[in-house]
């Protein structure tokens, strides 16, 4: 490697990638608008790594702990970290301006060279840019933290995409679709597909939208629930294919039964639907792994994430409000927790606990707890104070009001 204070990245060819799903990241950010965007950049620890010296190997997994730890906190369900190396995080974050990106990076690597080392040197910031990425070869351009700091303080130029996702006309939130099918019951079944809105608590911004879906009569046999996913998944398609012609920013959540990626003859039909969206759904979709028994297995639910996290931004989980049900998704690499909201209680006296409940079982699982489908502002006052990261509301719902009520 070559001096890091000249280039702190070194050989941009990257050859010690620390795991297949860094390289599978890699081969996911190749052409993305993310990249393209500017908002991916490298965070270096040449700096510990060379003052520590011979102490580095005894000390590293606790340095990796932390700093992902501290990412965690700071990074959405959208964004994507991979450790390449021993020194070297990729932070990829589609929804905020590249500004923004890069300050965060820069913010998390002071306070980690502060942690370690008692202090914090501009020479020692070693962030860079990701300009390009093909196969394992990783092109990046340093960054000035002054400069960073800077532009970070600047108002947003003009032509600059706001951080959150600006709605579409007309609005994407409140839209409806239907399908129908003949059930294994042999009789007819209704599915009805809405589009919420996901806000970021945090950042009282709406970052995503989820396609929510009922079906009447309420299906449950693995075929059935297969069917409506295909409903999903169409729904999507035509939802993407409008994104790809009109522009702009958008993520969806789209719930998947673990039924229909579980078992081998409903997965056929589910992941070469994936396929066929694939390019889009990297880009845009988190998957919400939905009517999940609390009692799979850990490592057959490990199995699945793996299986459909190369077709989408990340996995996520619904769950139930209870340790035994978050014991069973524990270590399975999820990017979030999800709770909905309408076998929780009618009012936010009542849902109140349960998510402060949840939200204390939860940590450490994973970095993003969200509720769906909440009904009125209490409850998303609830879902905040209790330390959600996320909810979706009913399209009728002023979520304005919740976030002046603040």
């Amino acid at each position: 490697m070559s001096d890091p204070a000249q280039n702190p990245f070194g050989d941009p060819r990257i050859d010690r990638v620390a795991s297949a799903e860094a390289r599978d990241g890699l081969q996911r950010l190749a052409g993305s608008d993310v990249l393209k965007n500017g908002g991916v950049n490298l965070i270096g620890l040449d700096a510990i790594r060379r003052q520590l010296g011979e102490r580095w190997p005894a000390k590293r997994a606790r340095i990796w702990e932390h700093i992902e730890r501290d990412l965690e906190k700071r990074l959405s369900p959208y964004d994507m970290v991979y450790r390449l190396d021993e020194v070297n995080y990729l932070v990829a974050m589609p929804t905020v301006s590249r500004f923004q990106a890069q300050a965060m990076c820069m913010h998390v690597l002071q306070d980690v060279l502060q942690f370690f080392l008692g202090e914090s040197q501009k020479r020692d910031v070693f962030v860079r840019n990701v300009t390009s990425v093909d196969g394992d070869e990783v092109s990046s351009a340093p960054l000035d933290p002054a400069a960073i700091e800077r532009d970070h303080a600047a108002p947003p130029e003009p032509h600059e995409e706001h951080e959150h996702v600006v709605d579409w006309k007309p609005p994407l939130a409140g839209r409806t679709e239907s399908a129908a099918f003949v059930g294994v019951s042999r009789l007819p079944v209704e599915v009805s597909l809405g589009v919420e809105a996901v806000w970021n608590l945090r950042r009282d911004l709406v970052t995503s939208f989820l396609i929510e879906r009922a079906s009447a009569p309420p299906a449950t046999d693995p075929a059935d629930l297969l069917q409506v996913d295909v409903a999903v998944m169409a729904y999507a398609s035509q939802l993407l294919e409008e994104h790809r012609s009109t522009g702009g920013r958008l993520t969806l959540h789209l719930p998947i039964s673990y039924s229909s990626v579980a078992s081998r003859r409903s997965r056929e039909l589910t992941i070469k639907m994936m396929r066929h969206l694939h390019t889009a759904m990297r880009e845009t979709t988190l998957i919400e792994i939905a009517d999940l028994d609390p009692g799979v297995p850990p490592s057959r639910l490990i199995e699945v994430v793996s299986l459909i996290k190369p077709f989408c931004l990340g996995v996520l989980a619904r769950v139930r409000p209870s340790r035994k049900a978050l014991d069973a998704v524990r270590g399975c690499g999820l990017k979030g927790l999800v709770l909905e909201a309408g076998g929780l209680g009618r009012s936010a006296a009542e849902i109140a606990p349960m998510l402060k409940a949840f939200a204390d079982a939860a940590h450490g699982i994973a970095p993003n707890l969200i509720v769906h489908g909440l009904e009125d502002i209490r409850m998303v006052e609830a879902a905040r104070a209790a330390g959600l990261t996320h909810a979706s509301v009913r399209p009728d719902l002023k979520f304005d009001q919740a976030v002046n009520a603040a």
